[in-house]
C-alpha cells in the first residue's frame, strides 16, 4: 500500500541484468507498481533504460484488473518546464467485447 512508509523502502527491485536485459529487448515502456525500479542503484537503471529510449511508468495501482490480453495504455504527463520526467495520470482502455 502506498501509504505505507516501508512501500518506499522495502521492495523487490529490477536487478542489474534484468534491466540491461530489458534495455537490449527495445521496449517502449516499463510500468511498475514500484515506487522506483531499483532502489540501491536507481540513477544507473534510470539512465540505462531511459538511454535506450525505454520509459519508465512507475506506482502504477490496481494491476490485478487488468486483463491477460491486450488493452489501451495511455500515460498522461504534466508539461513541467525544464524536467525531464512528470507524473502522470495513467489509465487502461479495456475494449468489453
Amino acid at each position: 500500500m502506498i501509504n505505507d512508509k516501508a512501500y518506499f523502502s522495502d521492495f523487490p527491485y529490477i536487478s542489474t541484468e534484468l534491466f540491461q536485459w530489458l534495455g537490449n529487448k527495445r521496449i517502449k515502456i516499463l510500468g511498475l507498481d514500484l515506487p522506483c525500479p531499483n532502489i540501491s542503484d536507481w540513477k544507473t537503471v534510470h539512465r540505462n533504460l531511459l538511454g535506450n529510449s525505454v520509459l519508465i511508468v512507475e506506482g502504477l495501482i490496481n494491476l490485478e484488473f487488468l486483463p491477460q490480453e491486450e488493452f489501451l495504455f495511455m500515460a498522461l504527463p504534466l508539461k513541467i518546464k525544464g524536467s525531464d520526467g512528470s507524473p502522470v495520470r495513467a489509465l487502461a482502455v479495456i475494449d468489453e467485447k
